[in-house]
């Protein structure tokens, strides 16, 4: 045996697994690679028993690798022998409890056998160690711990906050029948020593909107609520910006904008500045596309929109407004223009009504009338608002 042929068949272990074992006929790894293209045909007359016996006689000279003991395991299930199958599964869990094959069928018996205490146990093996795995086995926790019985031990699991959280929330709310089941899940969290996070809570909210489940996603925002956050609540959130906005839905969602510079005094309060407010500062160019936006959740009836403005030598050629439209039919309901100019704090207010039919829910936006970015259009100053608020009037 020479180095040359020993390297040559770790070339070839893959596409030409038997010229590879002729070469070195030790190589565990074209004996697995044999096998498994083997296995993958899935021919229903093919005689597994050769394959069984090559593989085992690796044993003696690579006894500790789970691999061979999982390739068994697949070959002794496909020549229905069930226990043996298994035993082998077990054993190469016990020289490596990772190992992929072996972890994926013994889940599929412990759901078989209506363990599912060890099918959590199991599929939290394999997504900490396999997270490709989140998306494929993501239904099976949908429809095993979807149920009354079952649903505490995956919530607890999940108040551990592993690492796999996000990515399985992220995967079942790509899945309309699972919007229910993931709001559930974050409104516990809520109320446990890990709470879901911006992003997770986003990805739900946002899977609920898109899904038209409008009043559901509302109550899954009430109800992620942290006390800072209840704090500020109401038709409007956190109107004053006395908190950082998160950007997800029912919050305030602010992009940069390259036309101007947004900034929260609220955030320096301990050094003597402003109570709340958000300002926007313009950088001496067109402005248009704005970025800054709340959900609404308003039910039918009248209503007064309501906030304060003041303004350092603002020039606003094309408007500013802040309008409040229809999810859904884009339906304008309200519009309230900013003044130009230089003036302190001053009350605006407008009136609207939410129509009973085709206005499920709302968007409160800031924008601009231009159309094009036209450079004769530059806007300068700053404006800085404040205490937004809706009230209701009466039906």
């Amino acid at each position: 045996m020479t180095i040359s042929s020993i390297g040559l068949s770790r070339i070839l272990e893959e596409d030409e697994p038997e010229l590879a074992l002729r070469l070195f006929p030790i190589n565990v790894e074209a004996v697995r690679s044999g096998a498994l293209t083997m296995l993958r045909r899935d021919q229903a007359d093919t005689d597994m028993h050769p394959f069984d016996d090559q593989v085992a006689r690796f044993l003696s000279t690579h006894a500790g690798d789970a691999r061979l003991y999982s390739l068994i395991g697949e070959i002794r299930r496909r020549s229905g022998a069930q226990e043996d199958a298994f035993a082998a599964f077990e054993q190469a869990l016990v020289l490596s409890k990772t190992e992929v094959d072996a972890l994926q069928w013994t889940l599929q018996r412990s759901l078989d056998q209506g363990d599912y205490a060890a099918a959590l146990d199991q599929l939290d093996i394999l997504f900490r160690r396999w997270p490709n795995r989140v998306q494929p086995l993501a239904p099976i926790v949908l429809d095993v711990f979807s149920d009354p019985g079952r649903y505490p031990a995956l919530l607890s699991r999940l108040e551990e906050n592993p690492p796999w959280r996000r990515s399985l929330i992220s995967t079942l709310s790509r899945e309309p029948e699972a919007l229910s089941f993931l709001a559930r899940i974050v409104q516990d969290l809520a109320a446990g020593p890990a709470p879901a996070g911006h992003s997770e809570l986003g990805t739900v909210l946002s899977a609920l909107l898109g899904a038209k489940l409008y009043d559901l996603a509302h109550l899954t925002f009430i109800f992620t609520l942290t006390p800072a956050e209840q704090e500020v609540a109401g038709y409007i959130h956190n109107g004053r910006f006395l908190l950082r906005p998160t950007g997800r839905p029912f919050d305030w969602q602010i992009r940069d904008h390259p036309g101007l510079t947004m900034q929260f005094p609220g955030e320096s309060q301990a050094r003597g500045g402003d109570a709340g407010g958000l300002r926007l500062q313009f950088n001496n160019t067109p402005v248009r596309n704005l970025s800054l936006r709340q959900t609404l959740a308003l039910p039918p009836g009248a209503y007064e929109f309501a906030f304060t403005v003041s303004a350092a030598d603002a020039r606003l050629p094309k408007g500013l407004l802040w309008r409040i439209a229809c999810v859904g039919s884009n339906r304008i309901v309200a519009e309230a223009a900013v003044e130009p100019g230089a003036y302190g704090p001053t009350p605006a207010t407008v009136e609207l009504f939410i129509p009973s039919d085709d206005c499920p829910a709302q968007t409160l936006h800031l924008a601009t009338k231009a159309i094009g970015e036209n450079w004769n259009d530059r806007y300068s100053g700053s404006v800085t608002f404040n205490d937004f608020h809706i009230t209701s009037i009466g039906s």
